[in-house]
């Protein structure tokens, strides 16, 4: 039986292609799916665990964190062999015994006799338990990982790294020594292989919500290719890993994913790929295309559809895109850094990096520091002018944003009525605006498109948010005529009374508030002091991207 037989794509799928030939393997839709439908979950995974010293404050089993959203705290009890592995109940003690910690156990205990460590690092411990497994017959890891597995390696890409390689012969080291394994040289290229195997095919999953972060390989999820026009992604909920469309996906279509942040400029995608040894050739790269040129590809429909999306894309102008991204990387103060952006702006080209990046760094901050009229601004801006160029609606980034306007009109809506407004927004024209707003139906509209959306993949903590949100607006009296509305727009996005009342009470409050992002953007830079938010910004860029480098010892 051959390693591709061995792992059958899930239903609704067909694996097709063969290593070395062409593009190599791909999984392939075997029916057509709306946007936003589940093209097929994986819930067996060959390796599921958290990473680092994660494994101390999630569940080995479930991946449950110890502190979820709600920020309820979960007892994890330790493995009273190795004192090492903690779970949330015996049963899934029990099962992650049955399946992997059996043969890691002990090992994991050496690294405390000899280290005085209670965890290992993410690629050690994945190789230790994978290497084990395996030399105790363990099929599913054999398929996969073995010397004839289905997953590809990369070795002599790998090799070409002088610093990866070094680093991946210390892991290997590391692995066979805890592992109580034989430290042959034919052994050391054997825990070399399975370390490549983990690098070119692991997903690294991060909960955004409690910032705890694990590591998934399924076979058939990893024969998933790369696109920078994705027409799927993956979202994860404890051992199970679910692909979903982003548009509309046809019979016989390649399924692709972005293992990178594709709304980077071409440059920067090809530096990040260079971690999976392959150059990118989709559409986007072969004729270096920006985020708006791909958005009118796609055709995004109008703006009273759920995207709410501005339209005519405007024309990109001849800006020198990517030497401004570089100058904006090497920038040393915040302000510098929106000099940069301003070019962009004030061309219409507000989705291009680093605009984008740079107005959810100074809104995270405004949120944080609770200055909501600012954060409202800035993630109307967002939500109108960026990511309807950059996303699909049915990208958790969108449901993300949206809801973030929502939350803080919600904040904002009681002040409205007072004679201090100056006092709440000292900016008369975005105080009129608000003044003017209907916050109920703008915030009912929004949350309706969350959870429409974003519970297919957005945080928990935004769909539940949402959810109790929407409850408390239902109960308020007066606004049947209102709610009757947003319904009807729900129903038929494009037409009738419904679609109006939307583009009038919705989608042009937001417009406007998102007219004075720049001038705002302008008076904060100023005002501030010349290194602010520069660690915000890095730490947004430096999360980006949906499968994992594992990180090296």
């Amino acid at each position: 039986m051959s390693a591709q037989s061995a792992v059958a794509p899930p239903p609704g799928t067909r694996l097709v292609g063969a290593v070395g030939v062409g593009a190599g393997r791909s999984l392939q839709s075997a029916q057509s799916r709306s946007a936003g439908h589940v093209i097929a979950q994986f819930a067996h995974p060959v390796l599921a665990l958290p990473d680092g010293s994660s494994m101390r404050t999630s569940c080995n089993w479930c991946l449950l964190p110890q502190v979820d959203h709600h920020a309820t705290t979960t007892t994890l009890r330790s493995c009273a062999g190795c004192s090492a592995a903690v779970y949330c109940r015996r049963a899934c003690q029990r099962l992650h015994w049955r399946e992997a910690h059996k043969y890691e156990c002990e090992a994991l205990g050496r690294v405390r006799a000899r280290a005085g460590k209670d965890w290992l690092p993410t690629p050690v411990r994945a190789a230790v338990q994978l290497l084990l497994r395996e030399q105790a017959g363990d099929a599913a890891v054999r398929a996969a990982f073995g010397p004839h597995g289905l997953l590809s390696a990369n070795r002599d890409a790998f090799r070409l790294c002088t610093s990866v390689w070094s680093d991946m012969g210390l892991q290997a080291v590391a692995a066979l020594s805890y592992g109580a394994l034989s430290t042959t040289a034919e052994m050391l290229e054997r825990a070399r292989d399975v370390l490549c195997k983990l690098q070119t095919n692991a997903f690294h999953r991060q909960d955004a919500d409690t910032g705890a972060s694990s590591v998934f390989v399924d076979p058939a999820l990893a024969m998933v290719n790369h696109s920078c026009v994705p027409n799927a992604f993956v979202g994860f909920e404890g051992r199970t890993a679910t692909l979903r469309a982003l548009r509309q996906l046809h019979d016989g279509e390649e399924i692709t994913i972005s293992y990178i942040d594709y709304t980077l400029p071409r440059s920067r995608r090809r530096i990040a790929l260079q971690l999976y040894h392959f150059q990118c050739m989709c559409s986007r790269c072969k004729h270096d295309k920006n985020v708006y040129d791909v958005c009118r590809d796609l055709a995004l429909p109008s703006p009273l559809t759920f995207t709410l999306a501005p339209t005519p894309c405007p024309e990109p102008s001849q800006l020198e895109m990517e030497t401004l991204y570089e100058t904006w990387l090497a920038a040393d103060s915040l302000k510098q850094r929106w000099e940069i952006c301003e070019p962009l702006v004030r061309s219409g080209l507000c989705a291009i990096e680093p605009v984008p990046t740079t107005v959810l760094a100074m809104a995270t901050e405004a949120i944080r520091s609770a200055s909501y009229v600012q954060g409202l601004v800035l993630y109307c801006f967002l939500s109108v002018r960026c990511d309807p160029v950059r996303y699909a609606i049915s990208a958790p980034s969108r449901a993300e944003a949206l809801f973030a306007v929502a939350k803080l009109m919600s904040e904002i809506g009681p002040s409205l009525t007072s004679a201090n407004g100056a006092e709440i927004c000292p900016h008369p024209g975005i105080w009129a605006c608000l003044r003017s707003c209907d916050p109920a139906s703008i915030c009912e509209t929004l949350l309706g498109l969350v959870l429409r959306w974003g519970c297919q993949g957005a945080p928990e903590s935004i769909v539940a948010g949402a959810r109790a949100m929407l409850q408390d607006l239902e109960a308020l009296p007066g606004r049947a005529h209102e709610s009757h509305l947003v319904r009807a727009w729900a129903a038929d996005p494009c037409h009738g009374e419904g679609a109006a009342f939307v583009r009038l009470t919705v989608l042009g409050p937001m417009e406007r508030l998102s007219d004075f992002a720049a001038d705002l953007i302008r008076t904060v830079v100023d005002e501030q002091g010349p290194a602010a938010l520069l660690d915000d910004v890095a730490l947004i860029v430096g999360f980006r991207g949906s499968k994992s480098w594992i990180p090296p010892l």
